[in-house]
């Protein structure tokens, strides 16, 4: 997948384990720390937007993922995973609008 995706899943901890919104003005730094190394090849502002659109097709990702990772566990398994994929789909879902 693409690298962005990843920092979805650090958000979703960094939000979690600190109680923290998902727009909380503490992800603006690491954010920028993360695309820094890009920034000579690309450019902060491209970055920036390409970026903001990976945050909303993240979830669409992940739940594809998850989808695989389900199918592939034992039956008596499945049950604590399956929330996984319906709660991802509808981030997705709710994020859809600002694509």
């Amino acid at each position: 997948s693409h690298p962005f995706f990843s920092l979805r899943t650090a958000f979703v901890s960094i939000e979690n384990s600190l109680g923290l919104e998902e727009d909380a003005p503490e992800f603006a730094g690491v954010g920028e720390a993360y695309l820094a190394p890009w920034a000579r090849e690309m450019g902060m502002d491209r970055l920036r937007a390409a970026f903001a659109l990976a945050l909303r097709l993240a979830p669409l990702c992940g739940a594809f993922s998850w989808a695989a990772t389900v199918r592939s566990l034992p039956h008596a398994l499945r049950a604590d995973y399956n929330i996984q994929v319906p709660s991802l789909l509808q981030e997705f879902l709710s994020n859809a609008d600002r694509i």
